[in-house]
């Protein structure tokens, strides 16, 4: 949802120097009044999603058959109302469309020539397969360079971006040897779909963020309106998209090898173990002093996670606390071969690879972490603990190095 409302901002201006959000007061976001580009994106993610979200569930999902939209409709609407409130000042596109904001179709988040914008890559999972069902607009497959091989198979002639995965636009335009669903053809039209063939932005950012209880699967069909898959949260096969972010980075330096993919890791949970550096227990040394001022600590102990000795009913307990923390696990796991892959691939270059986090507290040498919300809504306090991760020493973080090196990297390059 944050890539989406992101990228959307972006298109809606042309000059870099300037923001499309409306220069007042924003209603639940923590600061006064939005000044600059990281003032737009945080009002435009701070909004209350989740009392909408609670009120799909608790009436518009209890009964399931009519006119009216699920939970994940209305959640989608949210975001959509949100980002029409907040980016008033956007350009008028050219040529006219007849859409607005996250209402427009994914296909039209396109950049063009003088206009750069991200493109996106969202990852979900199949319900049928277990595998990723990625929404992009990138092609499947590309040519490397005649001195490279592709990186991810050895006998394809056009090497695929991303294995094993489904695109979210070939399912919707696949065909399968039934008649027409009428039912289902009529569901479509009511949820507001332009056509067959694409999807609205709100929709295409819920592709990647349909978690247990907050949103339903997304049920996938293809041309001839049939069921084909339901589409689920990317974190339920791996937490950080770390097996794309490599393929990704991969095909660019494949494509063309003069370029060094630079990849930035960012983790919004403090109990995450990205880094053995990172996250283990420390003390903090005030003479140890990094550019920005930041405080480094000093390692006591290699961290690791532990299990609750008192944990109840283990037999139902464990299996279910064991999936949920394998998501992230194949996450970290993903980030640490993300890495060695582009060092394999790039030797030339120190750094490839910067992770930026939200920070464990410590005190007395022992974390002490913040829970940071996880919802559809942030409280103006946790809003304002996120955007200190950046600046330095606040909260005791210690990105500061991490961004010192990311901004000389970006100016100077491979290193």
């Amino acid at each position: 949802m944050g890539a989406v409302m992101v990228a959307a901002a972006l298109s809606a201006k042309r000059d870099s120097t300037d923001h499309p959000c409306a220069e007042s007061p924003v209603d639940l976001w923590w600061g006064k009044s939005v000044g600059n580009w990281r003032d737009c994106f945080e009002s435009l993610t701070s909004g209350d999603f989740l009392t909408a979200n609670f009120f799909g569930l608790t009436f518009n999902d209890m009964f399931p058959f009519g006119p009216w939209r699920d939970r994940a409709a209305v959640l989608e609407d949210a975001w959509t109302k949100r980002f029409s409130e907040i980016v008033t000042r956007g350009d008028k596109p050219v040529p006219p469309r007849k859409c607005a904001g996250l209402e427009c179709p994914f296909w039209s988040m396109r950049p063009i020539l003088g206009h750069w914008i991200p493109i996106l890559v969202l990852n979900g999972t199949s319900e049928a397969t277990g595998g990723r069902i990625i929404t992009t607009l990138l092609e499947e497959t590309y040519r490397p360079d005649a001195s490279i091989s592709c990186p991810t198979t050895v006998e394809a002639t056009d090497c695929p971006i991303f294995v094993e995965a489904a695109f979210f636009h070939r399912l919707l335009a696949s065909a399968a040897p039934t008649e027409r669903s009428w039912p289902g053809f009529l569901q479509r039209f009511i949820a507001g779909f332009h056509n067959g063939r694409d999807v609205r932005l709100s929709a295409a950012a819920h592709n990647s963020a349909r978690f247990l209880i907050i949103s339903p699967p997304g049920t996938q069909r293809n041309s001839t309106e049939d069921i084909i898959d339901r589409i689920l949260d990317g974190g339920y096969f791996e937490n950080y998209g770390a097996l794309g972010g490599k393929e990704l980075a991969l095909a660019i330096h494949a494509v063309k090898p003069a370029l060094m993919p630079l990849v930035i890791v960012a983790s919004n949970d403090p109990d995450d173990l990205l880094s053995a550096d990172d996250d283990s227990e420390f003390v903090l040394n005030a003479s140890k002093v990094a550019q920005g001022g930041a405080i480094l600590p000093t390692q006591v102990k290699n961290a690791r996670a532990t299990i609750d000795g008192s944990e109840p009913v283990t037999e139902l307990v464990s299996p279910i606390t064991t999936v949920v923390n394998a998501r992230t696990a194949h996450g970290i796991l993903g980030v640490d071969e993300l890495r060695a892959r582009l060092h394999e691939a790039i030797p030339q270059c120190r750094t490839l690879l910067i992770k930026v986090r939200v920070w464990p507290q410590y005190e007395n040498g022992s974390k002490k972490s913040k829970a940071v919300s996880m919802s559809w809504w942030l409280s103006k306090p946790i809003q304002r603990h996120l955007h200190q991760q950046t600046e330095a020493g606040k909260n005791k973080n210690f990105n500061a190095p991490h961004l010192d090196a990311m901004w000389q990297l970006i100016k100077t390059g491979c290193t």
